[in-house]
């Protein structure tokens, strides 16, 4: 009885090892996540903007 609970030690060790690990790297995702998500946002922003400029000066000049 004593020598399985001595081997189940490590495995416990290890998972609780490898929880944090994957914690990590799901907090590192989820940073990256938004950073990208907001630079994208920020881009469709600025080509919305050149668009409604230049659409504004085709028609000025079609007027």
């Amino acid at each position: 009885m004593a020598d399985r609970f001595l081997m189940t030690l490590p495995l416990v060790g290890l998972s609780g090892i490898n929880g944090v690990v994957m914690g990590g790297f799901m907090a590192v995702g989820f940073g990256m996540g938004r950073t990208f998500g907001r630079l994208a946002c920020e881009k469709i922003d600025s080509l919305e903007d050149s668009i409604a400029i230049s659409l504004d000066s085709f028609t000025q000049k079609w007027r």
